[in-house]
This record gives structure tokens, sequence and C-alpha cells, in this order.
């Protein structure tokens, strides 16, 4: 979540917030959303119209009704999200995410400490680059999406396809070796979450939820 904190626009990465709160804030300034330790933050009690809220402003353009003492207005709900937790997400929200299975590290692996204060500085060298070459390339992606011009990967259920288009256009956009990487990751990482929820633990999980 650190890592992602120095790589996108806003970062919040809230500490023990209400699920009230969470909704208020992303209503009011739109943050990149980085929910560490997730099932801490989804209380019994509010977790139904918290995990409602995620759904609900899963796209761009979704909105969520505010009341105030003139009455109810819609106010925009979107922001990019990003969850990390130990167990897996509600069936429900975790449709909506393109799953990052996260491996241990080996004890033959060589991997350098990561300080926030010192990452800060050298993520500006690949952002700065990803602001210009969005400006120069906006166009080509709006022209790709309104063409429609990128076939599905007929390998993945509709919601991943969904999921998946995004970054298909960009890839495209990108050109070079972009569009064939970008299709092997995507078909790899579904691929693989499909084998590891298999019947039986979707099934212990929603048994798990109902008595939560």
């Amino acid at each position: 979540m650190q890592l992602l904190g120095v790589t996108t626009e806003k970062p919040w990465i809230p500490s023990g917030p209400t699920p009230a709160q969470m909704i208020r804030r992303i209503i009011n300034s739109r943050p990149t959303l980085l929910l560490d330790d997730w099932h801490a933050s989804f209380r019994p009690s509010e977790s139904q119209a918290f995990i409602s809220f995620l759904n609900n402003s899963s796209v761009y353009g979704d909105m969520y009704p505010l009341f105030h003492p003139g009455g109810y207005s819609d106010a925009t709900a979107f922001c990019p999200k990003a969850f990390a937790g130990k167990r897996a997400l509600p069936s429900s929200l975790a449709d909506r995410c393109i799953p990052i299975a996260l491996k241990r590290r080996k004890p033959t692996e060589p991997v350098k400490p990561f300080w926030l204060h010192t990452a800060v500085h050298p993520a500006l060298h690949v952002i700065e680059p990803v602001g210009w070459w969005i400006a120069a390339n906006s166009d080509n992606i709006r022209q790709a999406v309104t063409s429609n011009s990128i076939p599905p990967l007929s390998a993945l259920s509709l919601r991943q396809q969904e999921l998946a288009v995004p970054l298909l256009y960009i890839a495209h956009a990108a050109g070079g070796h972009w569009p064939k990487k970008i299709e092997r990751a995507l078909l790899r990482i579904f691929r693989r979450h499909k084998l590891d929820e298999t019947l039986g633990i979707q099934l212990l999980s929603d048994c798990r939820a109902v008595f939560a």
C-alpha cells in the first residue's frame, strides 16, 4: 500500500475510520483509497451498507445520495481503490476487482528494504513521464474506446473483460510489446484466482460471513 501511495494521485491510506467517515472523504475529495487490513474496517453492523457503497461507486459517473436539511442531493462517489487483507473480499466486491496475490519472499531471494521517505523522490521519475504520456495519448485512447476496436479476451468472463478493457486500451495506445504483455498478465491473474477460489473455499467463506 505504501508503494501504491507514492505512485498514485491523492493517495489515502486510512487507519481505523468508520464507514461513514470513509464515505464522506471519498465523496468530498475523491482520493485513491488504499484500504489496508480491510476486514478490520468492515464492522458487522455497518459492513453491508459500506460494501454496497463500494460496489455502487466502482464505475466513473456513479452517484450517491447525500442528505442535507433541504432534502437529498446526488454526489459523485467514484474513486480508484485498492484493498489488502488476510481474508478474501466479499464476493460482490471481489467480482469488481482485479486480484493480486502476493507471495512470501524465499530465503534465497535478496530484497531491499522499502523506506517511504527515500522512495518518494525516485518515484517522481516514474510518475512525471506517465502524466506527459497521458496528455499526449488521451485522444488515441478515447478514439479506441469509441470505435471499440480491441477484441475482448474470450477466455475471461464478461465481468473480467469489463475489468480488463481499460488496461487493454492503454496497452494498445502504448504499442510495441505492451498489448501482448498485458493480455498474458491478465489471463494468468484471473486463471490463478479461479484456481484459488474453489467451491469449497467459497462455501466456507460464505458460512463464515453468515455467522459473523
